[in-house]
């Protein structure tokens, strides 16, 4: 039984490691999708209506994300004899809505829209 365990937080580390080395590598890859995904639905930078379309695909990325971390922290904890509700897990954040821009990058070619959580100072 130990050694199931075990098994089970290796694969859960590793598919960890592996998931954030994917996330960071596939970051201009999903940008890009995103992009092709709002222009389809007839929305062009710099409208509001494409930044508010990049906005919610890329909150719902991050809740994915999140998700999966959720569910990778439930294979770490040992079980408790403290009743589910009273534990503490760390809640999902959105975006900062109010500080959440698109621009144009040319390190990644003439046609980028970059968009994020971008404090102006």
């Amino acid at each position: 039984m130990r050694w199931i365990m075990a098994l089970l937080v290796i694969l859960a580390l590793g598919t960890c490691s592996a998931w954030e080395s994917h996330e960071h590598a596939s970051v201009p890859s999903q940008m890009r999708q995103d992009d092709e995904y709002c222009i389809n639905k007839g929305v062009h930078y710099p409208d509001a209506v494409y930044v508010s379309c990049r906005y919610n695909l890329q909150n719902d990325h991050l809740y994915y994300a999140w998700k999966c971390m959720q569910m990778i922290k439930c294979v770490h904890t040992q079980p408790t004899t403290t009743p589910s509700a009273f534990n503490q897990t760390e809640s999902y954040k959105p975006l900062d809505e109010e500080h959440y821009r698109c621009w144009k990058e040319p390190q990644f070619g003439g046609d980028f829209v970059y968009c994020g959580v971008r404090k102006e100072s």
